[in-house]
């Protein structure tokens, strides 16, 4: 099977075929991706991950996502990085400091790009495509109640996930909620290779509500 490296750089020479004019970045976005996964003299694997603060790089649960922040009811900078998780009753929520926490029933609203879903859904599901690794992030058993809490957390990226997100397609989820008679707002955006496992999770997450409070993008 082959390495997330090696799917990536597939990724990236079938686009450029398609896309001359996309060959320059994504020859950057294969090499950074590329030195990202090269092993150092010591023999250890170096792994570039935006979830280190201070040095420290905390524990969140898995799966999780890093997704960045657009606009809402928070006095963040655009386009900050957060590591966003679906937990229940804030299970492995504790082990770092979240900044948002938002519970199923208090959900108004979930808003979502349904084309850009049913797009990353399907380079999801092919074997060569650079996005297989993200089919991880899908839920395993959907038959059971689902996470109850959506939560997230501040994380700072590594300088070669700063260079591979510039090229990287970004999609949006708007949450509506209402937390202890507040309106409040959140707009995230997801790459588009987890898109499709993100709001496949937001489903799960919502569960029988999600009839009610899951609504596309108007186009």
């Amino acid at each position: 099977m082959k390495t997330v490296r090696e799917c990536g750089r597939a990724a990236a020479i079938a686009k450029s075929e398609r896309h001359p004019s996309l060959r320059l970045p994504l020859f950057i976005l294969a090499v950074a991706m590329g030195l990202a996964l090269l092993p150092p003299i010591g023999g250890r694997a170096q792994t570039v991950d935006p979830a280190f603060l201070n040095g420290h790089k905390p524990v969140f649960p898995r799966p999780n996502w890093n997704v960045k922040y657009r606009s809402g009811s928070y006095r963040l900078k655009n386009n900050q990085w957060l590591k966003g998780a679906f937990v229940t009753d804030g299970s492995g929520a504790r082990e770092a400091s979240p900044i948002i926490v938002i519970a199923r029933d208090q959900v108004r609203a979930i808003y979502f790009n349904a084309v850009a879903q049913k797009d990353s859904e399907a380079v999801e599901r092919e074997l060569r495509s650079g996005c297989y690794p993200a089919s991880s992030l899908m839920p395993h058993d959907t038959s059971i109640p689902g996470p109850n809490m959506f939560v997230i957390w501040p994380v700072s990226p590594g300088r070669m996930a700063r260079t591979a997100a510039r090229l990287d397609q970004r999609y949006p989820i708007r949450f509506v909620w209402s937390d202890s008679g507040r309106d409040k707002e959140l707009i995230l955006t997801v790459d588009y290779c987890e898109y499709a496992s993100f709001v496949a999770n937001l489903r799960w997450f919502a569960g029988p509500r999600w009839q009610d409070v899951g609504r596309e993008f108007p186009r």
